[in-house]
C-alpha cells in the first residue's frame, strides 16, 4: 500500500451506500469508480425524477445531486427529497451538490433548497473523499450529540475562563468591558430564543439555522458551553443534519439553560 492509499484509508471511517444523480454516462462512471476506490457502494438516478423516487424508498448515507440534470434537475430534486417530511428515509442524509458553476449563487440555491454542501466539479480521488470524510464524521457526531439535550450534562453552566481572559487583557478596563459584554448577551440572547421558537412553530429550518448560529456563538464567547452545546444541537437541525424529533424538548432546555446562565452572570457581576 503506498502513501496515499494510506492517508484515503485514514480518512474513510466507514464505508457506505451512497445514491449519485447524475445524467451525463461519463461523469457517471468516473464517478462510480472514484467511490469504489473508496469502498463506498453507489446506486445511479439518471435524473431527478429518479433521484427523488429512489431517496423515497431506500436509505442512503449520502446523496450526490448534479445541478443540470434533465425532467428535474438538481435543486428542485433536494427541495423534494427533503419536502418528504421528517419521517422519509433520508431527511437527515446530507445532500452534496455537484456542480461545474462556480457562482456562489448555485451553492446558495441547492443550501435553501435542503442541500448542505457543494463538490465542484471535476472533482479528484481526494476530493470526494475528503467531502466523503467531513459529512460521514458530521452524521456520527450529530447523532451522539442529539441522543439527548443534555448528553454531556458534565459541561458547566459557565466556563469562566473567556470572560477572565478579556478581563485580564487591561488592568484599566477590562472589568468594564467584561460587564459591557455580559450586558449584550443578556439582551441579544432572549430575541434569539424567541426567534428559535417561532422558527419551530413555523417549520422555517433557514430561520431556525440562522438563529441557533447565532446564540450557539455568542454563548461560547462568554464561556456559556452547556448553552453553546444545545444550541448547536439545535443549529444542526435548522440545516437538515441533525434529528428533529427532540426539537421542542431542545427548545424548552434552551430556555431553561438560559435561565441558569443569567443567574451565573448575575452572580458573576455582583462580585466584581
Amino acid at each position: 500500500m503506498n502513501d496515499h492509499d494510506t492517508t484515503l484509508g485514514e480518512l474513510i471511517a466507514t464505508a457506505g451506500h451512497v445514491l449519485l444523480a447524475e445524467d451525463n454516462p461519463v461523469n457517471q462512471m468516473v464517478a462510480e469508480k472514484l467511490l469504489i476506490t473508496l469502498d463506498y457502494s453507489c446506486e445511479v438516478a439518471k435524473d431527478g425524477v429518479e433521484a427523488v423516487a429512489m431517496a423515497a424508498t431506500k436509505k442512503f448515507d449520502l446523496i450526490f445531486m448534479d445541478y443540470h440534470m434533465p425532467v428535474l434537475d438538481g435543486v428542485l430534486a433536494t427541495q423534494q427529497i427533503r419536502e418528504l417530511g421528517s419521517d422519509s428515509l433520508n431527511f437527515n442524509t446530507p445532500i452534496i451538490a455537484l456542480t461545474a458553476d462556480t457562482q456562489h449563487e448555485v451553492s446558495e440555491h441547492f443550501q435553501k433548497a435542503g442541500a448542505n454542501d457543494t463538490l465542484l466539479k471535476p472533482f479528484t480521488r481526494d476530493s470526494l473523499a475528503q467531502c466523503i470524510h467531513k459529512w460521514s464524521y458530521e452524521m456520527a457526531s450529530k447523532s451522539t450529540a442529539s441522543k439527548s439535550v443534555y448528553d454531556d450534562s458534565d459541561l458547566p453552566i459557565l466556563a469562566h475562563t473567556q470572560l477572565d481572559e478579556v478581563s485580564n487583557m487591561s488592568a484599566d478596563t477590562g472589568v468594564d468591558i467584561v460587564k459591557q459584554i455580559i450586558q449584550l448577551y443578556l439582551q441579544h440572547s432572549p430575541l434569539l430564543i424567541e426567534q428559535i421558537q417561532q422558527a419551530e412553530e413555523d417549520n422555517n429550518n433557514d430561520a431556525l439555522f440562522k438563529a441557533a448560529h447565532s446564540l450557539k456563538s455568542s454563548s461560547g464567547t462568554i464561556g456559556a458551553l452547556r448553552m453553546q452545546h444545545i444550541a448547536k444541537t439545535i443549529e444542526h437541525i435548522g440545516r437538515g443534519t441533525g434529528e428533529i424529533d427532540n426539537i421542542k424538548e431542545l427548545v424548552v432546555g434552551l430556555t431553561a439553560s438560559f435561565e441558569d446562565v443569567k443567574q451565573a452572570l448575575g452572580e458573576r457581576v455582583g462580585a466584581i
